[in-house]
């Protein structure tokens, strides 16, 4: 899932809390947050601070995964998420 918003920051945790069949109490207790602060990130409060945030999701277990929107040069032939291959590189050449 794409995060581009604080509203989707607070429906991914939302979502995975119920998931998990946890109260927002439990959660926030859970997380050392106070019950209020979840529920205003649940709502996409803007501005909540990142170290909480990120102490929540690591206790529903979510995963972040980044990625830079920089794109290799178009002279390359292999996908992002793949090593190139050194012999396919060398073109099967042995010394």
């Amino acid at each position: 899932m794409q995060v581009r918003s604080v509203e989707d920051i607070g429906g991914v945790i939302r979502d995975a809390r119920l998931r998990h069949g946890l109260t927002q109490e439990d959660l926030a207790k859970d997380a050392g947050v106070t019950a209020r602060w979840l529920r205003a990130i649940e709502r996409g409060k803007p501005g909540a601070e990142i170290g909480l945030i990120l102490r929540v999701i690591s206790r529903l277990g979510i995963e972040i995964n980044m990625s830079d929107p920089v794109r290799r040069p178009a002279t390359t032939n292999f996908r992002e998420d793949e090593f190139p291959d050194i012999d396919e590189i060398l073109g099967g050449l042995t010394p």
